[in-house]
């Protein structure tokens, strides 16, 4: 059927030459003796992060993997973890990560399937049943910044593309030092909060549908980053809804929600002085809104602007996705801030 076309293109993509030299390991086998397995043994799982990514201590933290993946309201008993078996050890696993998204008005989840990758003697073949696997578990599938020697599989495959941008801006020199009427910050999401208000519901056609049980488990239960949210209600006139991650270096805002642009504009300089005051010298934000970027570009010192992809493809065929307008922001990610 249609599946077994698409891994059949997935697996002659693979196969072109030179096609996956350099990627995380130079040998590569074509060793068919494996297993695909859902949700493998966490030990195993944790092995084979220490393996791949050993300078990342909380990759193999249990608690991490837990929170992230395993504690995640939206896989329904949908498998988080997928992975190539060969002699008892993973060789090479993705991970599922199920988000809930309006759709054309529709609530749909979409698995941001992410961590595709492979040590040493992983199979060709495993790859591609993997990322089938994947397809299978939800209507729409996307890949939030791969490589780029994945990236090509997704170009041949047709799926879509939609452009990131990220910037790092610098506080500017501040004329006041009180904040506004009607902003206020909070580590608890306000349960009374009308998202019908704000700017991505009717601008964009596919979007991240924010709740307290995503913004739970998602945000305030997060291990590796404090959380906050800030709030700007103008007497009803101007609303904002922002929600970001900090450290000491740097505020990382996760997700934009505003009435109208002047909306966003004092909402962010009530942040700056809100940045000041802890002493956090820069701010980041990415989204694939054009209007926003433009909006930062102009009116705010950029450090730096940095341009990456999402891919998304829907195999539910009354979902035409080629002309939608896709909002992405980091908090519609398997990428959160990390140490």
């Amino acid at each position: 059927g249609t599946l077994i076309g698409l891994v059949r293109n997935i697996l002659k993509a693979f196969l072109l030459p030179d096609f996956y030299s350099s990627v995380i390991q130079k040998k590569i086998t074509t060793n068919n003796n494996f297993s695909v397995v859902e949700n493998p043994s966490i030990s195993k799982i944790l092995a084979f992060e220490d393996l791949s990514r050993p300078t990342n201590d909380y990759s193999s933290n249990p608690e991490f993997f837990k929170n992230f993946y395993q504690d995640n309201p939206f896989l329904e008993g949908r498998p988080h973890t997928l992975a190539e078996i060969q002699d008892q050890r993973v060789m090479s696993l993705g991970h599922n990560l199920h988000l809930p998204f309006s759709v054309f008005g529709e609530n749909r989840l979409v698995n941001f399937w992410g961590n595709w990758r492979g040590i040493s003697g992983r199979s060709k073949v495993a790859s591609s049943i993997l990322l089938g696997r994947a397809l299978k578990s939800s209507d729409i599938i996307a890949s939030y910044k791969p490589s780029k020697y994945i990236e090509p599989t997704f170009q041949k495959l047709g799926w879509k593309r939609v452009e990131l941008k990220s910037f790092e801006l610098i506080n500017p020199k501040l004329d006041h030092n009180r904040f506004c009427k009607g902003f206020s910050t909070d580590d608890n999401f306000d349960h009374n909060m009308n998202f019908s208000v704000f700017n991505d519901v009717n601008e964009f056609d596919v979007h991240i549908n924010l709740n307290y049980p995503f913004l739970n488990w998602r945000i305030e239960n997060y291990l590796l980053a404090k959380h906050i949210y800030f709030y700007l209600d103008d007497y009803g006139y101007e609303k904002a809804f922002i929600v970001a991650q900090f450290s000491k270096n740097v505020l990382f805002i996760l997700d934009l929600k505003y009435s109208s642009e002047s909306a966003l504009v004092k909402a962010l300089q009530n942040i700056f002085l809100w940045t000041k005051k802890k002493r956090i010298p820069s701010v980041q934000i990415e989204t694939s809104c054009e209007s926003l970027s433009k909006l930062l570009a102009k009116n705010y010192e950029v450090a730096k602007t940095v341009r990456n992809s999402c891919y998304f493809h829907s195999s539910d065929k009354s979902i035409n996705l080629e002309d939608a307008r896709i909002l992405i922001t980091p908090i519609a990610s398997d990428t959160l801030l990390r140490p």
